[in-house]
């Protein structure tokens, strides 16, 4: 959210009767139940969620960190079209400065 409110969820309703529902979350092992129950019409529905190990994801972040990612070694030896880039800032200041000089006023 952009603004600073507190996020509230809209409410859930009976698919029967069309009252609000309350909801449970029950969690066992792996799976999660989510239990919607009625209390006008008594109307209970489950959901089942399985959520999978995080070790599988680990392994692609790792993979994908190596693929994606710079050592800090190899940041500070890389160069930015020919710029070190320590002095990148210092350059581009540079720049700047002789471009508006050479512009007619």
């Amino acid at each position: 959210m952009k603004t600073a409110q507190k996020y509230r969820r809209k409410k859930v309703l009976c698919t029967q009767c069309q009252s609000e529902a309350k909801i449970e979350y029950q969690r066992a092992g792996k799976e999660i139940r989510v239990v919607t129950t009625c209390p006008e019409c008594g109307k209970v529905e489950t959901e089942s969620l399985t959520v999978e190990s995080a070790g599988h994801w680990m392994k692609i972040y790792a993979a994908d960190r190596e693929r994606f990612c710079m050592s800090r070694k190899k940041a500070e030896n890389t160069t930015v079209t020919g710029v070190s880039s320590e002095n990148f800032q210092r350059e581009q200041c540079r720049t700047g400065v002789a471009q508006k000089r050479q512009k007619p006023v």
